[in-house]
């Protein structure tokens, strides 16, 4: 199902027309992704997700609703923070950024972008999607539907494995990016 998804969105992304058609029902790994034709306004303020708090990595897996996975393509984190009660799991290098979220049927992130354009791609055998440029990204809260405006996010990878959503953030290149997001373990 995911999988005809992705297809039907990469082909309806593909000409100004289809966007315009499917803006603001893009989503994915618990993603909404809110493709535009003109580059959306950058955001300037800089807010944690709702709960976010620092723990330290050891604690991570313990606090998370799910069983929290590494990459070992970026050796050990340097810090680790949990949110929205356990449902937001993120680890941190030197300017990346790995979240681990419950990525069902209600998205929980929001993505807005304009050119350059998502590309879809395969992840380990998985469905995903690449987003190469600087984009805003906010978070939606589920009990109101309500969207918080979080920071302006860099080139990301996200994807999606059963009912976990992925997204790694700051890899210089979509290869590398992949390369690292297939080492999840």
């Amino acid at each position: 199902m995911a999988a005809v998804a992705v297809v039907v969105i990469a082909l309806t992304a593909a000409t100004p027309q289809g966007r315009a058609a499917v803006a603001h029902i893009l989503r994915y790994a618990g993603i909404e992704l809110r493709i535009c034709d003109t580059a959306p306004p950058p955001v300037r303020t800089t807010a944690p997700m709702p709960g976010e708090r620092a723990v330290a990595v050891e604690e991570l897996a313990g606090l998370a609703r799910f069983e929290v996975k590494t990459l070992p393509a970026l050796g050990a984190p340097h810090g680790a923070t949990v949110s929205d009660g356990g449902r937001v799991a993120s680890m941190f290098w030197d300017g990346v950024r790995f979240d681990q979220f419950d990525g069902g049927v209600d998205p929980i992130f929001v993505k807005r972008s304009g050119p350059p354009w998502p590309e879809f791609v395969e992840v380990g055998g998985y469905q995903g999607f690449w987003l190469p440029g600087r984009h805003p990204l906010g978070y939606i809260k589920r009990y109101d539907g309500t969207e918080v405006p979080l920071r302006q996010a860099g080139p990301t990878l996200v994807w999606q494995h059963g009912e976990l959503g992925y997204r790694l953030e700051g890899m210089k290149s979509m290869e590398e990016a992949i390369r690292v997001a297939e080492s999840l373990e």
